[in-house]
């Protein structure tokens, strides 16, 4: 009789163990339906978001106290700049970006890159003509907007007015990319012009 309590005692222990074990891994199955909200991430480059257009032409260029130039054109003798306004409103993370230059393929061998400023002076060259910057969380909650402003001159000597003595409205289009991406705090490398020896 004893040996009867015994095993009836083991077989409903074990009973009792296999239902714990089975509802154990019923409820390790269980679907939870979870919502994750999704950063977004967004730049303007003169008012047109950079997802759609990514290259600006530079042909209307701000001349620079010259009263007998038409201001958005250029002339040989004259100074301008082009000017990149950067907003990135609405973004939820924060943005590298990046402004590269084509000059290699300018027609017009007379116009040279005087110098690029930031309204906030945090621009870092990466390469012989782009230079990048990067919007902080911090300032994208504060609605901070950045300027870039290219400077431009036509160096004025015979050779160029010669170029263009026939010339009928030479065109000055320089093509400026801008990319972005999302900024992880990693270091930005600065380009540096290497000097060989010979």
């Amino acid at each position: 009789m004893k040996r009867g309590f015994i095993v009836i005692g083991c077989l409903l222990f074990l009973l009792i163990l296999g239902f714990n074990i089975t509802y154990g891994l019923f409820e390790s199955k269980k679907d939870f339906n979870s919502i994750m909200n999704v950063a977004k991430f967004n730049l303007l480059v003169n008012n047109s978001n950079i997802v759609d257009t990514k290259s600006f032409n530079i042909n209307n260029i701000t001349v620079i106290d010259n009263e007998n130039v038409l201001n958005g054109k250029i002339a040989p003798g004259v100074s301008g700049y082009f000017e990149l306004v950067l907003d990135p409103k609405g973004s939820d993370v924060s943005i590298y970006y990046e402004v590269s230059l084509d000059l290699e393929n300018i027609l017009n061998k007379g116009i040279v890159l005087e110098k690029v400023v930031s309204d906030n002076n945090n621009l870092i060259r990466v390469d012989k003509y782009s230079y990048a910057g990067v919007f902080t969380l911090d300032e994208i909650k504060n609605n901070v907007t950045k300027s870039i402003k290219l400077y431009f001159s036509w160096v004025n000597n015979d050779e160029t007015l010669d170029d263009i003595k026939y010339a009928d409205g030479l065109k000055c289009d320089i093509k400026a990319n801008v990319k972005a991406s999302q900024y992880f705090g990693e270091d930005i490398p600065v380009y540096s012009e290497e000097i060989w020896n010979i």
